[in-house]
Parts: structure tokens; C-alpha cells; sequence
């Protein structure tokens, strides 16, 4: 809404000088943020930003700050992550278990070969473990961003890493 000299944000709530949020190119977006795409402030409740002459905020707080209390998504990404992190430490005990080479070194015996499905299940619950703690900011933040990315692109790592580990141990059976 505008107002003669004034923007408003929060339904009417919070207002802001026109003249400074249009000359530096700041535009008031329904979902009560305030950007100009190169930095996003949080307008609305008890996140008041005061913008100065020069275009600069100050009490402001960014986009992509967690201000939503921990959801499902993060309890459950918890969970995970504590899983794969005991996953990982029992991949570790494994790995010096199962990996150790009797042979001499002339029989020609590849040790890495035998310990291919190990660092597949290490690599497996490294990821699983960043996916589950990146999941905890994803519902926290007003406007979606690293979070999001982070925890989307090492879930989807998680699958081909774990079917490698699927392939390697059942090649070695």
C-alpha cells in the first residue's frame, strides 16, 4: 500500500519512507520482505527494520535467518542424521574389521577391492548425516535458500552412494 511519502508492510503495520525504499530499488513483497535483490530484510511482526538515507538497514534481520520454531522436517532430519551418524561410526569398525590383508603383498590380492563396499557406506552416511542436519533450517527460514539447496543436493547424493554400496557388497560375495 502506498500512502503519499509512505510504504506499508504487515498489513498496514509497519511503514517505510517511498523515496529511499524507490531510490535504492527496494520493493515491498507480499510475504512481508523487503529486497532489491541484493539483500532481503523480514518486515512484519517483531522484525522491524528502519532503512537510513544512504539505502543502509540497521535492527534489520536477513531472509535467510531462521525465525520459525524447529518442525517435522527438523526433528525428523535429527533422527536421521543420528542414525547415519552411528551408521558411520559402525562403516568405520567395519572398514579396520573386514579390510585388513593377510596376504603378502606378492599374492597380487587387491585390498581395495574388498574395501570398496566400506568407503560406499562411509560416503553413504557422510551424506545422509549433512542431509539430516541441513533439513533442521529448511522450514525455519521465511524465504527458502542455501538451506533448501544443501539438504536437497545431499539427499540426492544419498541414493547412487548407497546403490554403489548395494553393488559393491554383492560383487564381493
Amino acid at each position: 500500500m502506498a500512502d503519499g511519502g509512505w510504504l506499508y508492510s504487515d498489513g498496514g503495520r509497519q511503514r517505510f519512507n517511498a523515496t529511499t525504499l524507490k531510490q535504492y530499488g527496494y520493493v515491498i513483497y507480499p510475504n512481508n520482505t523487503i529486497s532489491n535483490h541484493s539483500s532481503c530484510v523480514l518486515a512484519f511482526g517483531g522484525y522491524i527494520p528502519t532503512v537510513i538515507g544512504n539505502g543502509s538497514w540497521y535492527n534489520s534481520t536477513g531472509c535467510d535467518t531462521p525465525v520459525r520454531p524447529i518442525r517435522t522436517r527438523g526433528i525428523v532430519g535429527i533422527v536421521a542424521a543420528i542414525i547415519f551418524g552411528v551408521l558411520l561410526v559402525l562403516s568405520l569398525v567395519a572398514l579396520n574389521k573386514h579390510g585388513k590383508s593377510f596376504l603378502p603383498a606378492e599374492k597380487r590380492f587387491r585390498l581395495v577391492g574388498r574395501r570398496w563396499p566400506w568407503y560406499w557406506c562411509i560416503i553413504t552416511a557422510s551424506v545422509g548425516m549433512i542431509s539430516g542436519f541441513t533439513a533442521v533450517d529448511v522450514d525455519r527460514v521465511w524465504v527458502l535458500g542455501t538451506a533448501a539447496i544443501f539438504h536437497f543436493i545431499f539427499y540426492l547424493v544419498t541414493l547412487p552412494a548407497c546403490l554403489s554400496a548395494i553393488w559393491e557388497m554383492t560383487r564381493n560375495w
